[in-house]
């Protein structure tokens, strides 16, 4: 009579298992789809539910390099000044009144939103887009980031939905100190 090995029955069960996962795999594959998007679809018609739909989100960088200033549509800006021995942030109004900001702060918003997780759309039917926020990067590069109504956004030719992004802007925004609200009634032009 043979003596019982657990661990061959466990390593018989693990490779049945991974066997299955791999075949899943190669079907989601050859379906043109992801394993997840298959085993969802299958999940869905065993429970007898609706998958819910697939929103791809990538990380946007809002940084590419250092920024050297971010001008709102409205003329507020917040900007680096070099002009000192040692840089400072500060703040300008739309009527010109400029004040200091605490610098440690503003970076520290740059250190946690210079990215952000972005839901990629299409631009069908963006109705009333406008100019929002101007970028510009040490260097002279400049980027113009424009919004539709409901934290939708356009950058070149990348068109997105972030509601992080536009949270982040509204505080970034409070940092200024600025005597005006920011920019939300968005005028077609």
């Amino acid at each position: 009579m043979k003596k019982f090995n657990a661990f061959k029955v466990y390593l018989r069960g693990f490779s049945l298992l991974l066997s299955l996962v791999l075949v899943l795999s190669v079907i989601a594959y050859l379906r043109g789809g992801s394993a997840r998007n298959f085993i969802d679809h299958q999940m869905s018609e065993f429970l007898g539910v609706q998958p819910p739909p697939h929103q791809p989100t990538q990380n946007f960088r809002l940084c590419k390099t250092r920024i050297e200033s971010l001008e709102w549509a409205n003329g507020a800006r917040i900007y680096e000044d070099v002009s000192q021995a040692k840089p400072r942030w500060m703040s300008q109004d739309q009527g010109g009144k400029a004040r200091e900001l605490n610098s440690l702060e503003i970076e520290k918003w740059f250190g946690i939103n210079c990215q952000v997780r972005v839901r990629v759309e299409k631009a069908v039917n963006i109705g009333c887009i406008t100019p929002y926020l101007k970028i510009k990067f040490v260097g002279d590069e400049i980027d113009e980031l424009q919004k539709a109504r409901d934290s939708h956004f356009l950058t070149g030719t990348d068109y997105f939905k972030s509601t992080e992004l536009d949270q982040s802007l509204e505080e970034l925004y409070k940092l200024g100190d600025f005597d005006s609200p920011p920019p939300k009634d968005l005028k077609c032009l």
